[in-house]
């Protein structure tokens, strides 16, 4: 889960990519401590995420300017 997270918000700069260690797996800096959030921002923050990434893998398109 913490290797989704920081791959979901590093678009949004809370996190950039680092290296991948001996074993293959990525490893990530965090650029920004994410602000305290109630429940309800955190799942739409992670949802926007989720959003944004499947758009940038062009598995769905975004409803923006169409």
């Amino acid at each position: 889960m913490h290797i989704a997270i920081c791959r979901l918000l590093e678009p949004f700069g809370y996190y950039a990519f680092d290296y991948f260690d001996e074993e293959g797996w990525p490893h990530y800096k965090v650029l920004e401590k994410l602000p305290p959030l109630k429940a309800g921002e955190q799942s739409v923050l992670m949802k926007e995420a989720v959003v944004q990434y499947f758009v940038e893998k062009e598995v769905i398109q975004s409803s923006v300017n169409q």
